[in-house]
């Protein structure tokens, strides 16, 4: 059961697997990520992929 809090739905542009590490590209709607800040953690969990 996921009991955290939804604070956008965003699409998943781009897939990426390089030498045994996967990353992938976000598209958030616009203004999401404006007041996110470098150095610290941000945590992507319980995402529903359709």
């Amino acid at each position: 059961m996921f009991t955290g809090i939804v604070q956008t739905i965003a699409v998943i542009e781009k897939v990426s697997d390089i030498q045994q590490v996967r990353t992938f590209v976000i598209a958030f709607p616009e203004g999401f990520c404006e007041q996110l800040e470098l150095a610290r953690a941000y945590q992507l969990m319980a995402c529903a992929l359709q």
